[in-house]
């Protein structure tokens, strides 16, 4: 009975302390999610027509200026993204943010999809 007892007290013990670290590791999802969050403004702000047909209600009444002026300033504005999330990542201690930025959406295969990009763009013209 009194192991069943300490048994008691030490999982009423480790569950609020267990919540308290599930709630703090949940903290790496919202700086994942703002280095996505550069990329997507840049890709809604000079293609509002990808942001509505992703159901984003707010780009419904705008359209892409496709002038040449208009993608130099994506692939500036892509161009200093990818520098900040460079130096962003090489700061980062967390290792889900670390895991996070080389999966499919996020920081290192975006700088490397970006920098073809650009890379491609320059070469057009």
């Amino acid at each position: 009975m009194i192991f069943k007892l300490s048994m008691i007290l030490i999982a009423g013990a480790l569950i609020p302390s267990f919540a308290l670290t599930q709630a703090s590791d949940q903290s790496w999802v919202a700086t994942s999610n703002s280095y996505t969050k550069l990329l997507m403004d840049i890709e809604m702000k000079h293609h509002p027509e990808s942001g509505s047909s992703e159901g984003l209600a707010e780009y419904d009444n705008k359209i892409s200026q496709p002038t040449f002026e208009d993608e130099d300033q994506e692939r500036h504005e892509e161009e200093a993204v990818v520098a900040k999330l460079k130096a962003a990542l090489s700061e980062e201690k967390r290792p889900e943010v670390i895991q996070d930025s080389t999966s499919c959406c996020a920081a290192p295969i975006l700088t490397s999809a970006l920098r073809t990009t650009v890379v491609r763009t320059q070469f057009l013209f």
